[in-house]
């Protein structure tokens, strides 16, 4: 859910469910950088360090890894599969 002040440069979603996740926040900061943007991501909040914290950071890895090569016209394909995770 859409948490605080949005702007085009930043945004900030509040995790409102999971009993690991709830509470946590999902960061996008873009900056302008030549030749394109960058774009800074964090998932902050979390109490501890559990395997589904571990599972979490490897998938948003993962999504930034794609989205990355998605904008620079190299696609990777969807990670979501009807399967499970296509890593």
């Amino acid at each position: 859910m859409p948490q605080g002040r949005a702007s085009l440069e930043r945004t900030e979603w509040l995790c409102e469910t999971g009993a690991e996740r709830s509470g946590t926040r999902l960061i996008f900061v873009l900056e302008s950088r030549a030749p394109g943007t960058l774009v800074r991501f964090t998932h902050a909040g979390w109490k501890s360090q559990s395997d589904y914290f571990v599972f979490c950071t490897t998938l948003w890895g993962e999504l930034m890894f794609r989205l990355k090569a998605e904008a620079e016209g190299k696609p990777r394909g969807p990670l979501f599969t009807p399967d499970g995770i296509g890593y």
